[in-house]
């Protein structure tokens, strides 16, 4: 394998142990709290992870362009699985909260220089061909993380949740280390590299949707749940949010090369989100002839748009400030979704007093908003794979 499809599998695999181990503990939560006798403290081990991968994204990503992204992503991977080990031999709550957010460092590395990495080693063609696999970590993560806790809670216990990161981060360090770029970028001050970033419409308006379209997407994703049960449906129909998630994203490349206009496909990304939460927020009422559509929909949005407005960033972003731009793009994307589980569902109390159907209609219809302006603001550029001279 060339030495540049084996860094390929490595970023990858680096961003599936990442995101993965923001959804596979979820299962272990009840073995977590009457093992270590954590009480209400057990939700600081979900807590810690996604606060320090939120925001260490901004951080690693700007260290990546000064340092380069093979000594960034070493160092992550191994902040990562130190981490890792230091959370399964935890003896109580309070030290693996305190490790989980040492590894939520780690995994916030892994994601950022995944993605700036991938900017700088692909041109605009080559990134579309494989914008795919992106996707699909993040939907194997989501769909696969809760099932794989489960599995390992009944079987060795959740301690081995955390012992498996242990050999995968060896594999990614041994297949990827040699393909991985080495050289630093002529990176400005902070300031100046601020404005490089964001002297470019394009990517000022890829970062305003990404914020607007987590808010509205991962927002919402707590009160799906609510819904379908609401509704007396079976949680399998959550299925039909993967399905829609999966569809685009394996199909995502194919459709992009034969039309090349990345901002047409974010703006359709964003049309079907907002379609898909009003029927969403018409499904406590109308029961599952209107929640399934309404699921595969918004599963589509986030694949449309997680895929057009990175690969947008990726190739529109000066080489300099690559990483720190990626850094601001992933900050956008899951500080949107924290605002939003949040804020959509301060307002459906707020407005209700709970998340009957009354609640769960205005937190999606306020998300389809959310989306609405998202269509509106986002960039208009058309970028053509066909002519534009891009590579790195």
């Amino acid at each position: 394998m060339h030495a540049k499809n084996r860094a390929f599998a490595a970023l990858l695999l680096g961003m599936l142990m990442a995101q993965l181990d923001t959804t596979v503990v979820v299962a272990a939560l009840p073995a977590l709290q009457a093992d270590l006798a954590a009480g209400t403290a057990v939700a600081g081990v979900t807590t810690a992870y996604l606060v320090t991968v939120t925001f260490a994204t901004l951080v690693l990503g700007r260290l990546g362009d000064r340092h380069g992204r093979r000594a960034v992503f070493t160092g992550s991977v191994l902040v990562f699985a130190a981490a890792s080990a230091a959370c399964a031999a935890a003896p109580d709550i309070a030290t693996l909260v305190a490790a989980r957010a040492v590894q939520g460092i780690g995994g916030s590395g892994l994601v950022v220089t995944a993605m700036s990495a991938l900017g700088e080693m692909f041109d605009r063609d080559q990134l579309i061909r494989r914008a795919g696999w992106q996707t699909a970590v993040f939907a194997l993560a989501s769909v696969g993380g809760p099932p794989l806790g489960a599995l390992l809670v009944a079987g060795p216990g959740w301690r081995w949740i955390f012992l498996l990161n242990l050999p995968l981060c060896l594999i990614a360090l041994a297949i990827g280390f040699r393909g991985l770029p080495t050289g630093t970028g002529r990176t400005p001050p902070l300031r100046p590299a601020v404005r490089a970033m964001f002297s470019d419409r394009t990517t000022r308006r890829a970062v305003v949707v990404t914020a607007l379209s987590g808010l509205a997407l991962f927002g919402t994703f707590t009160y799906v749940s609510l819904a379908v049960a609401l509704i007396g449906a079976t949680s399998a129909l959550l299925t039909a949010m993967t399905a829609g998630q999966l569809v685009t994203s394996a199909s995502f490349a194919a459709w992009a090369r034969r039309w090349p206009d990345l901002p047409a496909w974010g703006r359709l990304g964003c049309a079907s989100g907002a379609v898909g939460l009003v029927l969403l927020a018409l499904a406590p009422h109308a029961g599952v002839a209107v929640l399934v559509p309404g699921l595969f929909l918004a599963g589509a949005a986030f694949g449309l748009t997680a895929s057009a407005y990175t690969l947008l960033v990726q190739t529109t972003a000066a080489k300099e400030v690559l990483g720190a731009s990626m850094g601001v793009l992933a900050f956008a994307r899951q500080a949107g979704g924290v605002v939003g589980t949040a804020g959509l569902g301060a307002v459906a109390v707020l407005c209700t007093g709970g998340f009957g159907s009354p609640g769960l209609t205005i937190a999606f219809a306020c998300a389809a908003l959310a989306m609405a302006v998202a269509l509106a603001v986002t960039p208009r550029e058309a970028v053509d794979l066909k002519t534009s001279n891009t590579a790195r």
